[in-house]
């Protein structure tokens, strides 16, 4: 008689067991799933992020852009008025600005994005090297008047 019953209270104990490690896996599932759509989610919003960012970015690059164009065509006005030599001089000078004026649109345009800690660097590089390309536009503009 008590074999019956421990086989009865055992074979109980095997069903409770595995239907309880069911529902456990089936939770885990679940869980598993829901952080697989936040996930996604994120990703999805900081891929929108992204976007948002690097089209304002390069908004404004574009515009320190033409306002580099305009101050080229400015010098290459007031050079046409210069003596020969010293005009060959500036058109040189003017040229390598353009130049790096085109380089920086090109750069820009052609970024791919590789990450958030690369972002921030190449915007920080970026931002870096149009100070100088303004500097130097300005310094040859000062350069013309004297």
């Amino acid at each position: 008689m008590k074999t019956p019953k421990l086989l009865l209270a055992f074979s109980i104990l095997v069903v409770g067991t595995s239907f309880t490690s069911c529902k456990r896996s089936t939770e885990k599932m679940e869980t598993a799933k829901s952080n697989i759509e936040e996930a996604e989610e994120d990703l999805d919003k900081a891929k929108e992020e992204y976007a948002v960012e690097y089209n304002k970015f390069k908004e404004e690059t574009d515009e320190r852009i033409r306002e580099n164009e305009r101050s080229i065509k400015e010098l290459r006005e007031n050079a046409s008025k210069m003596k020969k030599e010293r005009r060959m001089d500036r058109e040189k000078e003017i040229g390598d600005l353009e130049r790096r004026n085109e380089e920086m649109r090109t750069k820009v345009r052609e970024y791919n994005n590789e990450g958030s800690e690369k972002w921030e660097s190449f915007k920080r590089e970026f931002r870096h090297d149009m100070d100088d390309l303004g500097q130097a536009l300005r310094d040859l503009g000062r350069n013309n008047v004297k």
